[in-house]
């Protein structure tokens, strides 16, 4: 199966088990990865009316078929749970490194259920996993966890870890991971809060396994006819980041306002792009 490894890891909080499930392509078909494979795993797992901070609630980190190949873009990672903060299926994406890494390691899914007595985090690498002592990391925010972790596994290892919000159950919290001065953030849902109230402090991933593609040679040469009206396109992004979006959302009104009761904002062009850029260089 190019593009997967038809491979699947469960961790279980209470056990502290591992285990290793595997996939066939007509699943891969089925649901494709990322999103699809995370709402399948949640919506057989997860019982109907389960609370969000319960044993029983499970998290999800997902990849799809195209993470870590040259196709741009693809270097998202993904994480979906039931929200505290809405009762519902949640899930939240972030930039960085840590998607291409959890690739590597060769599980398309890492499915993390139950909870701890005490903090822990775990290291996922091509063998499988471990569930390891973070008493020392526990109130410690997601800056300090990500290095002390790094200077535990290496720069080669990828973190996604919760702060002190997440531990004290805030509905909202989220996941933080960081890649060469850069910060990612699962936000929203409140993926760190369940996190927090597994005891699970952090996500550790490390590997080398490499995607593979059916046709490489086809798939460059679609690459190199959009690379360049792609650069065009995305040059608002690349000079101003993703607050280049608020005038567009604002325009076609889908910029969420009071949780989501509105969909404009009248005070938008104190937060677009050009108003920050102007009063933070």
């Amino acid at each position: 199966m190019n593009g997967y490894t038809g491979r699947i890891l469960d961790v279980n909080l209470d056990t502290k088990g591992i285990g290793i499930q595997t996939f066939d392509e007509a699943f891969c078909r089925k649901y494709m990865g990322g999103n699809g494979f995370a709402a399948k795993i949640l919506y057989d797992r997860l019982r109907p009316g389960a609370d969000p901070f319960s044993p029983e609630n499970l998290i999800v980190f997902a990849v799809g078929p195209v993470t870590d190949t040259p196709t741009p873009g693809t270097s998202r990672a993904y994480v979906a749970t039931k929200s505290p903060l809405t009762g519902g299926f949640f899930d939240s994406t972030f930039g960085g490194r840590f998607a291409i890494s959890q690739k590597r390691t060769g599980f398309e899914a890492i499915v993390i259920q139950g909870s701890s007595s005490v903090p822990i985090y775990i290291y996922i690498n091509e063998e499988g996993g471990s569930v390891l002592s973070a008493e020392r990391l526990w109130g410690k925010n997601t800056q300090e966890t990500i290095e002390e972790l790094l200077n535990t596994h290496g720069n080669r290892a990828d973190v996604a870890a919760i702060g002190p919000a997440g531990e004290a159950g805030v509905r909202f919290a989220g996941v933080s991971h960081q890649w060469k001065g850069r910060h990612g953030m699962a936000g929203r849902g409140g993926i760190g809060s369940v996190m927090g109230s597994k005891k699970l402090k952090a996500v550790v991933v490390e590997g080398k396994k490499k995607t593979t593609v059916a046709d490489p040679e086809a798939l460059e040469n679609l690459l190199r006819e959009c690379r360049e009206p792609m650069k065009k396109k995305t040059q608002g992004l690349t000079n101003f980041g993703t607050p280049i979006l608020v005038a567009l959302y604002q325009t076609q009104g889908a910029l969420g306002t009071r949780n989501l009761q509105q969909e404009v904002n009248s005070c938008w062009e104190a937060i677009c792009a050009e108003r920050l850029k102007r009063t933070t260089l």
